[in-house]
């Protein structure tokens, strides 16, 4: 594969399965594309998808999270009170 057909891929897109990073590699004598975890062993590193449409599948996965977090609040146990005080200083004052 073309070098600078590499650096696009590299730039533009991530792994298909784990939304990881993808960065040339040394493949059968040629540079290719591959995941980072895939190398490691931690993903199976077949395809890739666009940056901004993995990105748009996580903001829209936190949307449906705190969603749940809403409508079924027994899940997850009680959250924990906390007094005016510590709420002031974790927003720093």
């Amino acid at each position: 594969m073309p070098f600078d057909l590499v650096d696009i891929l590299v730039g533009r897109y991530v792994c298909a399965v784990c939304w990881g990073y993808v960065m040339p590699t040394l493949v059968d004598h040629e540079i290719a594309p591959v995941c980072v975890a895939a190398q490691a062993g931690q993903c199976d590193g077949v395809g890739f998808v666009t940056r901004k449409y993995a990105e748009r599948r996580l903001a829209e996965s936190r949307l449906e999270l705190q969603e749940v977090y809403r409508n079924y609040p027994d899940l997850f146990g009680p959250r924990p009170k906390r007094s005016e005080q510590q709420l002031m200083s974790e927003l720093g004052f």
